[in-house]
């Protein structure tokens, strides 16, 4: 039990998807009950009685139903292949077990217990597993309940004891994702900070695609006099609202980033040339607001972009990120409010291969 709690929390602090990682660990817990079935108690021809019931329910208490399903599938596979005539039960023993897991986690939101008498409830839930045995025939019947109070004095203490050494290994991950999390995130905007560039350029630039990837370079206009006249309280008003338009102007994929004080990045994955001038026009469209400040007072928002697009393999951060620069400057020189994007012919050289006029 200590080794899958430790399995259990090494999974949990991937950066694996959450799917994923309920899958992998489900499939840890379905191992867990094959290993019980390997050192049962045998109590007539092809009666076997053990510990299984839970792994599986843990599986579903702590992963949902994806972890229960993985646990189960691994679990029934095993119990049909050391076969016998309690077989077909033993699989339908651990599908309750799995269901009493389940809702044991729905119940547990509601429940005002302490933490141990919530698993010790669960450890006597998932002895209602046994139910099965009084389906077995004589004298199999008989043997097997006979061992019903040893297996609720181990499904009890086992909760107690895995149930507590999986939430504190719960709790540990996910106070380590918070604080990764939290290390590159903007706090004011919710948007990711510079640190994460480097890792969201890297990952857009290894999308397997012929169209290219993006970078683009956004700075308010003006902004320093909207903080000179108004106050930093207005200025962090305005930043939040251009964080959430943001948001909106781009795709699920795309990595958007407060740069540092009014300036952004958004970083476009797997982006033709002018798709990425589309982009760019739609961002600058969006950052064209007015914001209303708590005394009533409105402020007109706009915002200068500037851009760059590639289509060879990965180059340096800071030459995309100076190109995008110059362009930003191309396009603040032109009279702010407007795009310009540069095409990157390679990591070396860029040009200005498409550029916006003044909007209308």
């Amino acid at each position: 039990m200590a080794a899958l709690a430790m399995v259990y929390g090494l999974i949990q602090r991937t950066t694996l998807a959450r799917q994923l990682r309920h899958l992998a660990m489900g499939l840890c817990f379905g191992l867990g009950a094959t290993l019980a079935m390997l050192q049962p108690l045998t109590v007539a021809e092809g009666i076997i009685v053990d510990g299984r019931s839970l792994f599986v329910g843990f599986a579903a208490a702590f992963l949902g139903p994806i972890g229960a399903a993985a646990a189960l599938v691994a679990g029934s596979i095993t119990r049909l292949m050391i076969g016998g005539p309690g077989a077909t039960l033993g699989v339908i023993a651990m599908m309750i077990s799995a269901l009493m897991g389940l809702l044991w986690l729905t119940l547990r939101e509601r429940c005002r217990m302490s933490e141990t008498m919530c698993f010790m409830a669960l450890g006597t839930m998932l002895t209602l597993s046994v139910i099965v045995l009084f389906f077995l025939p004589e004298p199999a019947r008989s043997a097997a309940l006979q061992t019903v109070p040893a297996l609720l004095v181990y499904n009890v203490a086992g909760s107690v004891y895995l149930g507590k050494m999986l939430q504190r290994e719960r709790d540990r991950a996910r106070q380590e994702r918070d604080i990764r999390v939290d290390a590159i995130t903007d706090p004011l905007t919710g948007l990711l900070n510079r640190r994460a560039l480097g890792d969201s350029y890297a990952l857009a630039c290894d999308v397997k695609s012929a169209r290219g990837t993006g970078l683009l370079l956004i700075d308010l206009d003006h902004f320093k006099s909207i903080n000179d006249e108004y106050g930093h309280d207005a200025g962090d008003i305005v930043l939040r609202h251009v964080g959430a338009a943001l948001r909106q102007a781009t795709r699920q994929k795309d990595s958007v980033l407060r740069y540092g004080g009014e300036e952004f990045v958004v970083v476009l994955p797997d982006v033709a040339e002018q798709d990425a001038l589309q982009a760019a026009w739609r961002i600058c469209e969006s950052l064209r607001l007015k914001v209303a400040l708590p005394d009533g007072r409105m402020l007109k928002v706009s915002a200068s972009v500037g851009g760059a697009h590639w289509t060879q393999a990965q180059g340096p951060v800071d030459f995309a990120l100076k190109q995008a620069d110059e362009s930003l400057y191309d396009a603040k020189r032109s009279g702010r409010n407007t795009v310009v994007l540069r095409r990157l012919l390679s990591f070396g050289s860029g040009e200005s291969g498409l550029g916006a006029a003044q909007p209308a």
